[in-house]
């Protein structure tokens, strides 16, 4: 995840008067922070060239532990069939987690949340 606090939008989604009101009705309603620009994000830029760059060997090892388990082709095979809903691809995923959490031995961040 890259912390930037704000949501980015082309500015062309808000070009007629009537897109701009729209836009700010959004933005102000659901509160997502949105803001209208097309030039470089300061925090994005340091993700991209500093952090991502920082973790390459540690994430590539951490997959390499991980694909060797005997569920993940299938399962990464089952996410990229466009054929299957939602529910299915959810609990494709959540397969995927329980496998990470017993080959690294802790608990795996992206988890589905659910509201039950």
């Amino acid at each position: 995840m890259i912390s930037t606090q704000k949501q980015y939008v082309r500015p062309a989604v808000a070009g007629t008067p009537d897109d701009q009101r729209k836009f700010d009705q959004v933005n102000s309603e659901l509160a997502y922070n949105l803001e209208l620009g097309e030039g470089a994000v300061a925090p994005m830029i340091n993700h991209f060239t500093t952090v991502i760059p920082s973790r390459c060997r540690e994430a590539s090892e951490r997959w390499a532990r991980h694909r060797f388990s005997p569920a993940v082709p299938q399962l990464i095979s089952l996410l990229r069939d466009d054929s299957i809903g939602n529910k299915d691809r959810t609990g494709c995923h959540d397969e995927l987690v329980d496998v990470a959490e017993v080959v690294f031995s802790e608990d795996v961040e992206w988890r589905t949340e659910r509201g039950d």
